[in-house]
């Protein structure tokens, strides 16, 4: 119970650095200067698609927990 922040840590610490990644302007600048290439838009849409993906993955993992309401 001490160290739970380890524990979450190494579970979601990719995820909260990609969450950080995001937050910022570099996705935007990234994306329209990839847009302006004609052979980069399927590789965009790629990218995008393994990020809903990685998403709803995340989702579907964290809702079968049958253990979920046992500690209230």
């Amino acid at each position: 119970m001490k160290y739970d922040y380890v524990k979450y840590l190494g579970e979601y610490g990719g995820l909260f650095l990609i969450a950080i990644m995001f937050a910022t302007p570099i996705p935007l600048v990234f994306y329209n200067r990839m847009k302006r290439k004609p052979w980069t838009k399927e590789l965009l849409n790629v990218i995008l698609l393994l990020i809903l993906g990685l998403c709803l993955y995340y989702m579907a993992i964290s809702t079968n927990n049958p253990f979920l309401y046992f500690n209230f």
